[in-house]
């Protein structure tokens, strides 16, 4: 399969590219060159601003007939329209890659089906990814455009460290380690799942083999799911560090760190269960799965491992300051 990625050196792509490799798939990566060290050799690199294509690169984009192009970057309608029009006559198959936290919140306790709502949500990051899921399904029932949805969950590799604060990383790590104080929102008590990269990387490239998906949504995630209180006491076991979290409502959060507090209230506060029947319904192996204790130990070991790679995210930690923290 010709394979086009743009992107593909991030916290899920990476995992996509070097699984897609490794079956014999003949894959270029349009990325902007920042992270090549992530692309395995063998894949076809084009350096390039996806949204501003020099000109090499334009020919090369738009005079090859693509099996599957995968799409990681988009997050505005107009990046949408620019890719319609540049894949429309060139491509089997189009993979937009969109986000769970599109789904409505209010559900309890039961597993999300692809067909829930919309969440009515202020948010920018959803409320674009919605807006672009809209102008793609639109295409697709105008044109016929060989759009397939696929929304990721909160999704983790081996060089990221999951939290429930966005962009906090491995100052999560650093926090536990130094027994320094943890926000942690509600009472810690609502459901989450958090899905290793590499097990998405099985579902979804089985899923590009698959015949009649175009016009469709599936969601990719992992079927174990945790309290957020269970995933810091992982964190804890494997730290071997007490936890000392600090309970706050999201709505409290909300009004002394906005940047803090948008994706608790957002996403990160509602139960977030998937059922995966579609996809599994789809696919022919479900296997490998990777526990979450297991995801978080290989987490905690990267890092040691390369400690060249840690850094504190600044603008974080000065809004945790603003909660006392």
């Amino acid at each position: 399969m010709k394979i086009l990625c743009i992107g593909g050196t991030g916290t899920i792509s990476t995992s996509f590219v070097k699984k897609a490799l490794e079956q014999g798939h003949d894959l270029t990566v349009l990325c902007r060159g920042n992270r090549n060290q992530r692309i395995p050799k063998g894949v076809r690199i084009i350096s390039s601003d996806a949204y501003c294509l020099h000109e090499s690169a334009s020919k090369t984009i738009l005079n090859t007939d693509w099996d599957t192009v995968v799409n990681w970057t988009i997050y505005t309608k107009d990046q949408a329209k620019l890719d319609i029009n540049r894949f429309a006559k060139n491509t089997n198959q189009y993979i937009y890659i969109s986000t769970t936290s599109v789904y409505d919140g209010s559900n309890l306790l039961s597993p999300i089906q692809e067909s829930q709502g919309y969440l009515d949500t202020t948010w920018s990051y959803s409320r674009n990814k919605i807006d672009v899921e809209k102008i793609f399904l639109q295409e697709f029932k105008n044109t016929q455009f060989p759009v397939t949805i696929v929304r990721p969950c909160h999704t983790y590799n081996d060089f990221t460290v999951p939290t429930n604060i966005q962009g906090l990383g491995y100052g999560l790590i650093n926090r536990i380690e130094s027994q320094r104080n943890i926000l942690m929102h509600g009472d810690g008590n609502s459901y989450w799942t958090l899905t290793h990269s590499d097990d998405f990387s099985h579902y979804f490239i089985q899923l590009l083999n698959c015949a009649y998906i175009k016009g469709e949504i599936f969601h990719i995630a992992s079927d174990e799911y945790h309290t957020w209180n269970d995933i810091l006491t992982i964190y804890s076991d494997l730290i071997g560090k007490k936890v000392n979290p600090v309970y706050m409502t999201p709505e409290e959060i909300m009004a002394k760190s906005p940047v803090i507090g948008e994706s608790i209230i957002h996403d990160k506060m509602y139960n977030r269960i998937f059922d995966l029947t579609k996809i599994k319904s789809r696919i022919h192996s479900c296997a490998p799965h990777i526990p979450l204790k297991n995801g978080l130990a290989r987490v905690f070991e990267w890092h040691k491992m390369h400690p060249e790679a840690i850094w504190f995210n600044q603008v974080i930690e000065a809004e945790l300051a603003k909660l006392n923290l």
